[in-house]
């Protein structure tokens, strides 16, 4: 979602499920702001489909590893 504001939901789901790895650590980075909402629409069904295949959810505590990403833009 840092490309553009509003950017299509479907779209949002796709390019991050896309970039998703079962076998390393995913961290997902969503904006939260008025400009975002379509970030926030597609958010339960990335949980869905994140717990139907597999991954797990935690919150990020402060000794967890660092990890590492690469920039998508």
């Amino acid at each position: 979602d840092a490309n553009g504001n509003n950017i299509d939901a479907d779209r949002i789901y796709e390019s991050i499920v896309e970039g998703l790895n079962i076998t390393k650590p995913n961290v997902v980075l969503m904006h939260d702001t008025n400009q975002k909402q379509t970030t926030a629409d597609q958010l339960q069904r990335l949980i869905d489909y994140g717990k139907e295949n597999g991954f797990s959810f935690e919150a990020i505590q402060k000794d967890a590893p660092q990890i590492h990403h690469t920039v998508n833009n």
